[in-house]
């Protein structure tokens, strides 16, 4: 039974996290004006960023649902915390206001538990 509840939660966290991911990956890929707009003007980095960017996390994503590769799915947890954190201290950065910043920290959150649950969930599975 507990084993159902972890599966539950696990999956009830990476659609959270997928909703987030997909909020700002879409947008990047599509190369959305206001996309373009607060990467290049509020954040000030180059507008060939976002589209590499949000292809790489739509990429992720589809890791993270493929049954298996246990390894890729480490990596990709890496790769989110790691744009995450780049996407909280460029936010920061410049905007200079922890406020705006906080969002993020919702989404390094989420990832973070996801982790947990992922491991428990192969634990169970590699004990069973």
């Amino acid at each position: 039974m507990a084993n159902r509840k972890i599966r539950i939660a696990y999956r009830v966290v990476l659609v959270l996290l997928t909703i987030g991911i997909l909020f700002s990956a879409v947008p990047g890929v599509l190369e959305l004006p206001y996309a373009v707009a607060h990467f290049t003007q509020v954040l000030k980095l180059p507008e060939y960023l976002l589209g590499f960017i949000s292809g790489i996390k739509l990429m992720g994503l589809v890791a993270l649902y493929l049954p298996g590769f246990y390894k890729l799915k480490e990596w990709v947890f890496a790769g989110f915390m790691f744009d995450l954190i780049g996407a909280w201290f460029c936010n920061f950065a410049a905007t200079g206001s922890f406020v705006a910043a906080m969002p993020v920290l919702i989404y390094i959150a989420l990832l973070l538990l996801l982790y947990k649950l992922y491991n428990k969930v192969r634990a169970v599975a590699v004990a069973s």
